[in-house]
C-alpha cells in the first residue's frame, strides 16, 4: 500500500514536484536519494552493478540474508509514505479520511495475514517450548550442575531446542547465516563423543574461534586441539574459555562501544540545550 500511495502523490502533484526540482540544492538531494534507494535495493535483492563491486569486501562477503538490508529504507520510505499520505488528505473531510485511513491499515493486516501460511511451514516456530529453555537455564545456573555438552548427534530444526536437555551439540548448525541449507558450512566433526582424540591431536568438536572469520566460511571448520584440553573442558561444562577474540572482533567492539557513547553524549546534549531554552 506505501508504494501505492507515493506513486499516487507523485501522479497528483507532478507539476509542484518539477517547480520543487527546479532548486538546485532539491534537485542534487533528490539524485542522491534516488541513489541511495537504488544502492539500498541492489543490497538486498544481491544482485546487480554496484552490489558486484562490494561484494567481495571484507564483512561483506560474509552476508548470506541480504533481505535484511531492507531494514535501512524502513524508516526513509515510512516518513515518505507520511508525507504524501498527509498532503494527499489535506482539506479532505473528515469522512473521507477515515475511510481511506481504514482502508490503509486493512491493507497492512491483509498483507500480514499472508505471512501466516509461510509461519505453518515453520515447524520449529510452532513447536518451540519455552519451559525447556528456561528449565535448562534454572539447570546450568545451579552450582550442583554438572552435566557437560558429551556428544555429537544429527538433529532436526524442529528439535533442535532439545539439544539442551540431551546434553548435546548439532552435527549441523540449522542457521540462516550459513544458508537455508547449511550451504556454507561444511562440518568437521563425526556424530558421536566430543572427547574422542583422532590420530592428529584434535578432539570431535569444532573451534568456536573459527567461526569469526568471514572468510572461513567455505572450507571445514578448525577442532579444538588436545594441547587445548583447559579451555576445552571449560567450554564443553558452559563455563567461560580463556580463548582470545581475533584483533577484528575487538576493534568492532570498540567501535561500537565509542559509537554508544558518542551517541548517549549528544542526546544528553540535546536534553540540556532544550531545557536551557525554557
Amino acid at each position: 500500500m506505501v508504494p501505492f500511495i507515493i506513486f499516487i502523490f507523485i501522479y497528483l502533484r507532478f507539476s509542484d514536484i518539477k517547480k520543487f526540482l527546479i532548486i538546485p540544492v532539491n534537485r542534487n538531494t533528490f539524485i542522491a536519494f534516488l541513489f541511495i534507494l537504488w544502492f539500498s535495493i541492489e543490497m538486498t535483492m544481491g544482485k546487480g552493478l554496484f552490489w558486484s563491486l562490494i561484494r567481495d569486501l571484507p564483512i561483506i562477503k560474509s552476508t548470506h540474508v541480504n533481505v535484511r538490508y531492507a531494514g535501512a529504507l524502513t524508516l526513509t520510505i515510512s516518513i515518505l509514505f507520511a508525507f504524501c499520505f498527509s498532503k494527499l488528505i489535506y482539506s479532505k473531510d473528515t469522512k473521507y479520511i477515515k475511510w481511506i485511513t481504514l482502508l490503509i491499515i486493512g491493507t497492512s493486516f491483509a498483507s500480514m495475514a499472508t505471512y501466516r501460511s509461510i509461519t505453518k511451514q515453520k515447524g520449529a516456530y510452532r513447536s518451540f517450548d519455552v519451559n525447556i529453555i528456561e528449565n535448562s537455564w534454572s539447570d546450568f545456573s545451579s552450582t550442583e550442575y554438572s552435566k557437560k555438552v558429551s556428544k555429537i548427534v544429527e538433529i532436526s530444526s524442529k528439535e533442535q531446542i532439545r539439544l539442551f536437555s540431551i546434553d548435546a551439540s548439532s552435527f549441523n548448525p540449522n542457521d540462516s547465516l550459513y544458508g537455508y541449507h547449511g550451504e556454507f558450512f561444511q562440518s568437521s566433526l563425526s556424530v558421536g563423543p566430543i572427547d574422542e582424540i583422532d590420530k592428529d591431536g584434535f578432539y570431535n568438536f569444532h573451534n568456536p574461534v573459527t567461526f569469526y572469520s568471514p572468510s572461513n566460511h567455505s572450507p571445514k571448520r578448525e577442532r579444538i586441539h588436545s594441547s587445548d584440553h583447559e579451555n576445552f573442558q571449560l567450554f564443553i561444562n558452559r563455563k567461560q574459555p580463556s580463548w582470545k577474540l581475533p584483533t577484528i572482533q575487538n576493534v568492532a567492539n570498540y567501535v561500537s562501544l565509542i559509537t554508544f557513547f558518542i551517541f548517549l553524549s549528544y542526546s544528553i546534549y540535546l536534553i540540556v540545550i532544550k531545557f536551557k531554552r525554557i
